[in-house]
């Protein structure tokens, strides 16, 4: 009994240890979640865009005389810039940067241009808030119940989607406004031509 228990022992342990192994190596391992944006560099261009089904919060910064790029979904450096952390990416001197474009697609969103650069901003579908910088920028604020604030420069904003409920205020510079009826205009709103708002 003593060797018999003993030569089961021997073939069981192996046995037990492979099945371990094999359960080891079936378990599939948690995929990390894909980052929310990426960003660009070509010359004077920088361009952020959005991956479908994600809620962007970006915001567009200098420091140090450099262009940083924030997206607090994530965000992958591409060609032109480089990635400081999993949520920032730096795209060299912003003094050599004519323009900024931003896409963040579908989904409640937030962009935020805390820079003199003139931008383009494409907010899509959803309610987002839009925050333009002190340049020139032209914004689309895409379908949905949207927040936008031109800053400084001289605007263009779109917040035309054929309902009413979106709010506006141009601040300074000489900003271009098509909106609809019902649309939300605060005093003091800055905005100098309308469609669809005087």
């Amino acid at each position: 009994m003593k060797i018999l228990s003993s030569t089961v022992r021997r073939v069981a342990g192996p046995a037990l240890a492979a099945g371990l192994a094999v359960t080891a190596f079936a378990t599939p391992a948690s995929a990390a979640p894909a980052p929310g944006s990426t960003v660009t560099r070509f010359g004077g261009s920088v361009v952020l865009s959005a991956a479908a089904g994600v809620k962007n919060q970006v915001t567009a910064s200098v420091s140090g005389g450099l262009l940083i790029m924030e997206d607090l979904s994530g965000v992958t450096a591409g060609p032109g810039c480089t990635q400081l952390t999993a949520t920032t990416a730096r795209c060299g001197s912003a003094g050599s940067v004519g323009q900024l474009t931003i896409s963040v697609g579908d989904q409640d969103d937030t962009v935020t241009n805390s820079t003199g650069i003139r931008s383009v901003i494409d907010a899509g579908p959803g309610n987002d808030i839009v925050n333009g910088g002190t340049g020139n920028d032209t914004i689309n604020a895409g379908t949905g119940t949207d927040t936008v604030n031109g800053g400084g420069g001289n605007d263009t904003i779109n917040v035309h989607d054929g309902t009413g409920g979106d709010t506006v205020t141009c601040g300074d510079g000489f900003d271009v406004v098509s909106a609809d009826p019902g649309d939300i205009f605060p005093t003091g709103n800055g905005c100098e031509v309308g469609s669809g708002i005087f």
